[in-house]
């Protein structure tokens, strides 16, 4: 749209107009807007638990190596299972840290997670 609107044989301040008519003080328009929120509806549970995972390494007080990835033996990130995650998740819930609604999406997501590696694995 930039482009049409500069080819125009406009004043700078018709132009200006137009342009802030087309967007918003980001620079993106409606549409792209409009699809920067679906993709943050639909990536909000995984980065809820990224942060349910960083407050309960927060809480341990252990060094930030212990979160870099390492030896498939010795595992990597916070949680030692996946049944402990859940468990900190649910004790997380409980502890209004966070809102059952959220709590909801995370394990929509874990279970999406789920079915997808016992498809890959079949």
């Amino acid at each position: 749209m930039n482009i049409i609107i500069n080819h125009l044989d406009l004043p700078c301040d018709i132009k200006y107009v137009i342009t802030a008519f087309c967007y918003n003080h980001d620079g993106y328009t409606y549409c792209e807007k409009n699809a920067i929120q679906k993709c943050r509806k639909q990536k909000e549970a995984t980065v809820l638990r990224f942060l349910a995972e960083l407050k309960y390494w927060k809480s341990t007080e252990t060094a930030i190596q212990w979160l870099k990835p390492g030896p498939p033996a010795l595992g990597s990130g916070a949680y030692t299972s996946d049944q402990f995650e859940l468990n900190q998740l649910k004790e997380m819930k409980e502890n209004n840290v966070i809102s059952s609604e959220s709590y909801a999406r995370i394990m929509n997501v874990i279970e999406n997670e789920k079915q997808t590696t016992t498809y890959k694995k079949n």
